[in-house]
């Protein structure tokens, strides 16, 4: 994914988004957290009331993909991806707006995530705690409108991240709480939307799953 970068007064949240994507590509996550911030402010600009005849159309909230972001964790899991999606000329479609919130706050959050592995930031991993908290939160209000494929890879991503700090925190029950609330997502369709796309995979199911036997043995294992 090269990298133009656009100037911060853009109003396209999914250009501004997308910007901040490249800024992780390129390892300057505060540049990425300036834009991912300014595509939550665009977003609310940009929103716009659409017919109601276009409010079941499918298509809008399943052009989104990912890309991968590189990072050596070898404990456990990490989903690593950063949510990008298209512009719509400047406008979000009204049932978009809070999916693709979501997704934001998601790659801020992992922005956070990542400086923390990084570096040992605690504050950055309670501010990737909080991103991932809210952005899970909005995903919760919008779950019931959404179809399982369209959703789940976001709440999959978020949901494993999550558990992944509680864990690192010593709460290795309540990571894998989390992960069973994650896992009962899991499905063969989840695996291949869209027919195998970049979104979610064999690798992240089994990542998942994974994470959720090393959590539960921490707590369940007998005392040496």
């Amino acid at each position: 994914m090269s990298h133009h970068p656009v100037k911060l007064e853009c109003l396209d949240p999914a250009t501004l988004n997308n910007d901040g994507v490249a800024w992780m590509l390129m390892g300057n996550s505060e540049e990425a957290i300036v834009s991912f911030k300014h595509a939550l402010t665009a977003m609310k600009t940009s929103l716009v009331r659409i017919p109601q005849s276009a409010v079941s159309d499918p298509r809008s909230s399943t052009l989104y993909s990912s890309v991968d972001i590189p990072v050596c964790v070898d404990k456990y899991f990490l989903y690593s991806r950063v949510w990008v999606f298209p512009s719509y000329d400047g406008t979000i479609a009204e049932q978009d707006y809070p999916l693709f919130s979501s997704m934001i706050l998601f790659n801020i959050a992992l922005v956070h995530h990542i400086r923390a592995l990084e570096g040992s930031n605690e504050q950055a991993l309670r501010d990737a705690l909080f991103f991932y908290t809210v952005s899970l939160r909005i995903q919760a209000s919008v779950q019931p409108y959404l179809q399982k494929r369209v959703i789940a890879p976001i709440k999959l991503a978020a949901l494993n991240n999550l558990a992944i700090i509680h864990y690192e925190q010593g709460e290795a029950r309540k990571a894998h709480a989390i992960l069973g609330e994650a896992r009962a997502l899991l499905s063969p369709s989840v695996v291949l939307v869209d027919g195998g796309d970049d979104k979610f995979n064999q690798d992240d199911f089994d990542g998942i799953t994974l994470n959720a036997v090393m959590m539960k043995w921490t707590f369940a294992a007998p005392c040496a």
